[in-house]
């Protein structure tokens, strides 16, 4: 945030959210890799990336907490978020979650 408020027009606002070597876990990756934050006057962008996400069970969750979680970044950098742009590399949903009306 501090990075931001000097220089918010830098490509570097980045937030990584899995660091094996802080929880000593290694084979277990989060879904969520990590928040990019991108001021271009008068927009600014989050850009979420994730590894792998359940459409069914998860997907309302995740973009709803990246929009909260950016919204607070951005305002406490004294800007304004207004765009959110999600990468995800694995949308899935699991067949016991599809109404059969809509499994093919």
């Amino acid at each position: 945030i501090e990075d931001m408020k000097r220089n918010p027009y830098g490509r570097g606002h980045f937030i990584a959210v899995w660091y094996p070597h802080d929880t000593g876990v290694s084979w277990r990756r989060p879904c969520t890799i990590g928040y990019q934050f991108i001021w271009r006057e008068p927009r600014g962008y989050l850009i979420a990336y994730q590894r792998s996400c359940d459409l069914v069970n998860f997907f309302p969750l995740d973009v709803a907490k990246a929009i909260l979680f950016g919204e607070k970044v951005f305002q406490k950098a004294g800007l304004a978020m207004t765009h959110l742009i999600h990468f995800i590399g694995s949308l899935h949903a699991y067949k016991v979650d599809v109404p059969d009306h809509l499994k093919w």
